[in-house]
């Protein structure tokens, strides 16, 4: 398989000049098995910072992950999704959503499971990982939004029945 750093030389030789042998390695292994799952993978180089950024797109999700300078013995620098930063989806303010979470997955915390805290970062993980990881972060969250809203009308219902009786009483 022909590597998408290797089609493009110049992406090629920023890489191998900033990052080293052993990261463009690496990298080539873990963009190679992102292609076999994720049809549309974009590596970009952030000539400031001098590490790439490799963009996922998958199930309508841009997925933007910035590569630490130590990859792959740190994890990302940063992740974005959909242009915001992907721990807005992770960290819940909200006691109602908190508590919907640890019902559901019989977790407190999203980020505190994620491959964005440190303490879960191995090297043998690779960008797909971390890919996997968004997309069923996100269904969490669309899973939690549907339980929520309908927790609401089921008490809006049981509402409506209290209020409907105690018109029955006054009558």
């Amino acid at each position: 398989m022909t590597s998408i750093l290797n089609e493009n030389k110049e992406l090629f030789d920023k890489i191998t000049l900033y990052c080293g042998n052993v990261y463009r390695r690496r990298l080539i292994k873990d963009l190679e098995d992102l292609i076999t799952v994720y049809s549309i993978v974009q590596v970009n180089f952030d000539d400031n910072l001098r590490v790439p950024i490799v963009t996922v797109i998958a199930d309508c999700n841009v997925i933007k992950i910035t590569l630490h300078k130590s990859f792959p013995f740190k994890c990302h620098s940063s992740i974005e999704l959909n242009g915001e930063p992907y721990s807005k989806i992770l960290i819940y303010t909200s006691g109602e959503r908190k508590a919907a979470l640890k019902e559901l997955k019989g977790i407190d915390c999203l980020c505190c499971e994620s491959y964005i805290c440190e303490s879960n970062w191995k090297i043998q993980l690779r960008l797909r990982d971390i890919v996997d990881e968004v997309l069923k972060n996100i269904k969490i969250n669309i899973e939690l939004d549907t339980y929520i809203r309908n927790k609401h009308n089921n008490n809006d219902k049981i509402n409506e029945n209290v209020d409907a009786n105690k018109k029955r009483k006054i009558h």
